[in-house]
């Protein structure tokens, strides 16, 4: 298998093209489909939802094991930081 429960992946093929490309959150295997094989439950791995095979939004989808390649966790991003200002008349 590509992933594992707990991985993050990228999504390197899909039904709607707009979710290639896309970094997930590897969350619990489904079990194996004649047509596709392996088959994990996924997640957004930020705030965006992902797009569905019915084209639908859900912040949860599935995705076949071949579809989806392991990858390092995202970096946090980094918290804003707010300048302190001194100014004079």
């Amino acid at each position: 298998m590509n992933v594992k429960a707990g991985d993050f992946a990228e999504v390197i093929k899909s039904f709607r093209s707009k979710s290639v490309g896309t970094i997930v959150k590897v969350l619990s295997y489904q079990g194996r489909n004649e047509k596709y094989g392996d088959y994990w439950l996924i997640g957004s791995s930020d705030d965006n939802p992902l797009e569905t095979y019915l084209g639908d939004v859900s912040p949860l989808a599935h995705a076949p094991d071949d579809w989806l390649r392991k990858v390092d966790p995202p970096k946090p991003s980094a918290e804003p930081r707010v300048a302190e200002l001194n100014l004079k008349d």
